[in-house]
């Protein structure tokens, strides 16, 4: 069979969805187009509908390489502010950058001439001022056209923790606030000056947020003390206070009349939507001091609400919550949450492709959840365990069923029904985590393993599974393996043979009824992974000590060793028929390996840490890789279509040598050199010059001059190299002499002295 199915060895990465937002300030474009994020040390650029990074500040960090350490960064970002097509950002050595955010171009740097650290920055509408505060009791406002001028105000004492520019009845105001606890506003007068015109003192605790009102009436402030204080503007007092009972940590002032679901009608009001460390959003009538709708994900766990931000150009509502996760409420259809993006993964400890056609990715990243990616990345998450995902399973058999298994000692049988999956089936008869799961290949008497940190496997029953219907499920056998914990289980294709392999270096092979059928040793350290072939009766198993080992299942004997790699191998997978497989572990690196050649035939290097996760779509033509730097990496095979491209170069190429040949033979010289030089084939060049038809200097000359300018530069870079060879500097000098007589151009002249000067070196 080997000898029919081609070596694939050419990869390219169709998609790489990277970390784009680990906390901290996010805003949104005016338009509802864009995201900014930071992440890390510095600022991504996502675009909303495609979840792709546009570009990043600083620019040159827009294509990351694989061994990119954001904390690295000389000079990191700590907080930034954007307006209108400027945006500015404050760096931990005390520089404030003005930039360009739509093309990431810096206009200007300035010093920050307070002490402490930059910790909020805003802009006024005009983006004519900027405003910044820190650590060390000092609000500053800088003119952006003269970033020497600046005013200092007084009366924040402590770290800045709210910052805002606004205008209000025609006039630009700066509010802010410390550890003092009292909001401050001041007037910003035509002369440049500010007066203080607001002091509203009610807070006991630090002040988390304050917005305004479409009619700038009221301002909204949310602390961490529980409450909720509305303060009327004009009377400079407050309005009431709202008993929340929970921290709030963002607000978002949303339009008058909302759709929302329990409403037959839409409701009118002045409304507020609220969100803190009970991870429901809360949407309040603060004028009549009513709750009107409470939003609640229904999780198992407390998710905290970190931002809250409303866009009125796409009436669109965004939820950010602790865990870097995005939801996306259209507030035009019912409060329904249109997408869900996940800004950073964590740790990506396996991968698989699932559904019809590999439409679905599941990825566990260190969290109780399930991510679940579509084919444009939208994410979505399953919630049921308790504790950390460790590990998946997939059958071709049962192609609209997955396993999982977790920290929290449990497995769960996931089903998908018109691209709704839901929990259908739980088994927790494990005494510690379940690191490793396997689903049976064949449909008949179906049954699933499940093995962990407990040493043992237990078989379960697969039952009829019912869409809506969570089961319990009963558990066949159970069986200690291995003395130390099993880190992976694999079936063989036709169901007859069950492999193990654990952290006391060996894999174990067992028949159905759980039965020892042999020990495999050889591998000096822990055995990450075992895989069966598809197609031969051997066995692939990666270790901790560099290597991969081939195993004979019939003789349970190494039959190859795979060396080559400096760092523990991970995991593995069959790949192309079974006659090449891919490896990948702490170094990073992606390895395509030939079983019959013995020797990795690909590197691929996209990753910046240990990768742990891979998986082979059903049709081969693609795998996933995911690691530890929260990158998932879809590899295209493109082997063909480069063979296919070097087929027809070759062709060409052959195609222009006779063209060429042609030329020369029907003594067409000058159309000879011309396409020769076209083409770039310094070699055809020179055998050209030194025809017989050109051994006379004026023949020479008459078709060297009938070369335009590029033509003649490009002359002149091979009279460069020639005139440093023994063998061919004659006839280098005597083509720059020619090209000397008749020049007009600047630069063609600048590259004549340049090339005289070249000395000889042979």
């Amino acid at each position: 069979m080997e000898h029919h199915i081609k070596i694939k060895q050419i990869f390219k990465p169709e998609i790489i969805h990277k970390e784009f937002y680990t906390g901290g300030i996010l805003e949104i474009t005016q338009d509802g187009e864009n995201i900014l994020c930071q992440c890390s040390n510095h600022i991504t650029i996502v675009n909303l509908e495609n979840e792709r990074i546009k570009q990043t500040i600083p620019p040159d960090l827009i294509e990351f390489s694989a061994k990119d350490d954001y904390d690295d960064i000389d000079d990191p970002i700590l907080t930034f502010a954007v307006a209108k097509e400027f945006l500015a950002s404050g760096h931990k050595s005390g520089l404030i950058k003005l930039w360009k955010w739509k093309n990431s171009e810096l206009i200007k740097t300035w010093k920050n001439v307070d002490k402490g650290l930059l910790i909020k920055l805003a802009f006024n509408e005009n983006t004519d001022f900027l405003a910044s505060g820190g650590t060390k009791s000092s609000i500053r406002v800088w003119n952006i056209n003269d970033h020497n001028r600046s005013y200092k105000l007084e009366g924040v004492e402590g770290v800045t923790s709210i910052l805002e520019y606004h205008k209000i009845w025609n006039k630009d105001f700066i509010f802010a606030s410390g550890n003092e606890f009292v909001i401050r506003g001041w007037r910003q007068e035509e002369n440049g000056s500010f007066n203080l015109v607001f002091k509203l003192n009610g807070h006991f605790s630090q002040i988390t947020k304050i917005l305004f009102t479409f009619d700038d009436s009221y301002l909204i402030s949310c602390s961490r003390e529980l409450i909720v204080i509305v303060w009327d503007l004009k009377k400079k007092k407050q309005l009431r206070c709202i008993p929340m009972y929970e921290s709030i940590n963002s607000a978002a002032v949303l339009p008058s009349c909302l759709e929302l679901p329990g409403f037959e009608k839409p409701i009118c009001g002045t409304f507020v939507a609220f969100g803190g460390e009970n991870g429901k959003i809360r949407i309040w009538d603060i004028i009549n001091n009513k709750e009107v709708y409470v939003h609640d994900h229904n999780s198992s766990e407390k998710n905290a609400i970190t931002h809250l931000i409303f866009n009125d150009t796409i009436k669109k509502l965004i939820e950010v919550r602790f865990d870097h996760t995005m939801f996306i409420y259209n507030l035009d259809f019912n409060f329904s949450c249109e997408k869900q993006i996940v800004g950073f993964l964590n740790e990506i400890v396996d991968v698989r492709f699932f559904g019809e056609n590999d439409k679905y990715l599941i990825v566990a990243a260190n969290s109780p959840d399930v991510f679940v990616f579509d084919e444009r990345m939208n994410c979505k998450l399953l919630k049921g365990h308790t504790k950390f995902v460790m590990c998946f399973s997939i059958s071709q058999s049962f192609p609209n069923i997955f396993v999982s298994g977790s920290k929290d000692n449990s497995i769960r049988v996931w089903m998908i029904k018109d691209d709704v999956i839901q929990c259908v089936a739980v088994g927790s008869r494990h005494t510690n985590s379940v690191l490793a799961v396997a689903l049976s290949n064949m449909s008949r008497n179906a049954f699933i393993l499940s093995a962990g940190e407990d040493n043992t496997m237990k078989m379960w029953e697969l039952p009829l599974l019912k869409y809506k219907q969570c089961l319990t499920l009963n558990v066949w056998k159970t069986e200690v393996v291995h003395d130390l914990p099993v880190n992976s289980i694999c079936v063989s294709p036709r169901d007859d043979i069950i492999a193990t392999g654990s952290e006391d270096k060996t894999v174990k092979l067992w028949s159905r009824d759980l039965s020892l059928i042999g020990v495999l040793r050889g591998h000096r350290r822990s055995v990450w992974c075992v895989k069966f072939s598809p197609t031969d009766e051997v066995l692939l198993s990666s270790s901790g000590d560099t290597t991969l080992k081939l195993w004979s299942i019939r003789e349970l004997t190494c039959l190859k060793t795979f060396e080559g790699q400096d760092c523990s191998v991970l995991n593995c997978s069959f790949f192309n028929n079974g006659i090449q497989f891919i490896s990948c572990g702490n170094d990073g690196v992606v390895r395509v390996w030939s079983i019959k050649n013995n020797e990795c035939v690909a590197t691929l290097d996209k990753h910046s840490s240990t990768v742990w996760g891979v998986a082979v779509s059903s049709d081969e033509s693609k795998f996933v890789t995911g690691g530890a730097d929260s990158r998932l990496v879809l590899w295209q095979d493109t082997t063909e279509e480069a063979r296919i491209e070097e087929i027809k170069s070759r062709q060409e190429r052959v195609e222009q040598e006779q063209y060429l040949q042609n030329l020369i033979q029907s003594n067409e010289l000058l159309k000879a050199l011309q396409y020769a030089i076209n083409l770039d084939r310094p070699l055809q060049v020179l055998k050209i010059i030194e025809h017989e038809s050109c051994k006379e200097r004026e023949e020479l000359r008459k078709i060297i001059d009938e070369l335009n300018v590029d033509q003649k530069e490009k002359l002149l870079t091979y009279v460069t190299e020639w005139n440093t060879n023994s063998k061919r500097c004659y006839i280098a000098q005597l083509l720059l002499a020619i090209v000397k007589e008749n020049v007009n151009d600047i630069d063609l002249y600048s590259n004549i002295n340049e090339t005289e000067g070249c000395s000889l070196k042979g």
